[in-house]
């Protein structure tokens, strides 16, 4: 597959409009008192790292003229994208994208775009007219802005300016997070399911010191992971739900009360919820906060203060939990090096969404210096069961 450029990439969180301009692909084919109809194939698949295209659908839609005076014919193809996009057959219990964080390595990541193509042809109740081919299509779980213009014929026209953060964002990194890494699209030829989208390290020039950081990975407006570090109070609150029934005694008079229970509790759910201080942000970043509001796929990372020492380093461990020096360290396939003494050793990846429903952009004309955002998060798993 050959991906040179933006207008090839959808972003399916956002309308994908297919615009078929009757007058323009079939000039001799628009008869006004005849029902034309245009009939669109639609087919979607990933590419492994062979070149072959594996989990493969085709869709085949088909739509009318509404009236005789309309030269054109749309069809919205943005839920076939994201169904396809979001489920595998091979891995039912799976919503991709998915990402592992790992603290000695770039994470492991999956699932982050869906390629795509399609033919369309125009008929009437007697003749049709030839197909045109449109492939090399390609589509994320990003979205568009309502001031970037539809795209026509399945490609982006918007505003470049509106596309892109125009002021690169300066983020914070706490000096203890032991690996940060960002996602960028490869434009090129033999683009595949693993390497349109690369996943890269990122070695922070400057960090600061938190005492408990969070490190949020969500996906952007890109459909790319983003990752940010919140530098301020976290509060972490439980909420249970219980159910609850009373019980009935026959002879109440032989009850001890000081050990019997009157009631029978059950603990149905217990959800975690974050609410954290961003810290002192710059304006330049308020940009990111608003795509972590907005963000469909969201996990925090959460560091627990035990840190890699002299005595792990060499030590290579294949999914697998030791203990060295009273401390537990869980290490996939990689070895310890002297780089990483003294980073975070133990963490834990929780998905989450986001329940603040407004933003309010805060800028150094309204608010000078204080720059931040009290953001809520809860957790998308009860605490106390796994499935």
């Amino acid at each position: 597959m050959t991906i040179t450029n933006l207008s090839q990439v959808a972003f399916c969180n956002s309308p994908v409009v297919i615009r078929i301009d009757l007058l323009t692909d079939f000039p001799v084919y628009v008869p006004s008192n005849i029902n034309t109809r245009i009939r669109l194939q639609l087919t979607t698949f990933d590419i492994d790292d062979t070149l072959n295209e594996v989990n493969s659908h085709v869709y085949t839609l088909d739509k009318a003229r509404v009236s005789s005076d309309d030269k054109y014919v749309s069809f919205e193809i943005q839920d076939y994208l994201k169904n396809d996009l979001v489920r595998k057959e091979n891995l039912n219990n799976v919503d991709f994208p998915v990402l592992l964080y790992h603290n000695t390595s770039l994470p492991y990541v999956q699932g982050m775009c869906l390629f795509y193509r399609y033919s369309y042809y125009a008929y009437d109740e007697t003749t049709s007219v030839a197909a045109i081919d449109v492939a090399d299509k390609v589509a994320t779980l990003g979205y568009r802005w309502r001031n970037e213009q539809n795209p026509f014929y399945g490609s982006f026209v918007g505003n470049a300016n509106g596309f892109n953060v125009t002021e690169m964002p300066i983020k914070k990194y706490a000096e203890l997070i032991p690996y940060y890494a960002k996602q960028d699209f490869v434009f090129g030829i033999n683009r595949t399911s693993n390497n349109f989208i690369v996943t890269t390290k990122v070695t922070p020039t400057t960090t600061v010191c938190v005492k408990e950081p969070l490190l949020f990975i969500y996906l952007d407006r890109n459909g790319l992971f983003q990752y940010l570090t919140s530098v301020g109070k976290i509060t972490i609150n439980d909420e249970t739900k219980r159910q609850e029934s009373a019980k009935v005694f026959r002879d109440s008079a032989m009850i001890n009360t000081e050990s019997t229970h009157f009631k029978n509790t059950a603990i149905e759910e217990v959800f975690q919820t974050y609410t954290v201080n961003t810290g002192v942000l710059d304006q330049s970043m308020n940009a990111l906060i608003e795509e972590l509001i907005y963000s469909s796929k969201i996990y925090i990372v959460r560091f627990y203060g035990d840190k890699f020492t002299t005595a792990q380093v060499g030590i290579t461990v294949d999914n697998d939990i030791i203990t060295v020096d009273n401390e537990t360290i869980t290490v996939d396939s990689d070895t310890i090096t002297v780089g990483d003494v003294g980073y975070y050793s133990t963490y834990l990846q929780v998905p989450v969404t986001c329940v603040d429903s407004d933003f309010v952009k805060r800028t150094l004309i309204n608010d000078k210096r204080d720059i931040s955002y009290t953001l809520k998060f809860k957790e998308t798993a009860s605490k106390i069961k796994n499935q």
